[in-house]
């Protein structure tokens, strides 16, 4: 099995692109979060209230995996900074493994939160 390689401003726009995918999911969370706070207050019914919380849970974990993908990513970024420092001529020409294992990551973590989305707004719709 062969190991994909790419150039630094490979990898560099890959992870602006996933920052960048990242930081929106943890903006549409906080509207969830919001929406969820609506629906508690207006639904004083038990079952409504387990199910606000049982997503509320969903979006906190939802959230620390978030930032550890972003975490992971920024440092990513800064190894390449320091090799780029390190190697201010050549660095443009050096060739670096993909991160495949991330890619993999962000992508398995955007189907998770898409049928989190699916179901939460299942949720709205009934719990008006």
């Amino acid at each position: 099995m062969s190991t994909k390689t790419v150039h630094m401003d490979e990898l560099h726009f890959d992870h602006q692109l996933w920052a960048t995918k990242l930081n929106f999911y943890k903006d549409e969370i906080k509207i969830y979060q919001k929406r969820l706070e609506q629906i508690s207050q207006k639904n004083t019914a038990i079952e409504i209230k387990i199910k606000v919380e049982q997503f509320q849970n969903r979006f906190i974990i939802q959230l620390k995996e978030l930032n550890d993908l972003l975490d992971e990513q920024k440092n990513h970024e800064k190894e390449l900074a320091l090799i780029a420092q390190e190697n201010t001529v050549a660095s443009d020409h050096i060739r670096f493994n993909a991160h495949t294992e991330h890619e993999e990551e962000i992508v398995t973590f955007e189907k998770l939160f898409s049928e989190l989305k699916v179901e939460f707004s299942k949720f709205c719709r009934q719990s008006l």
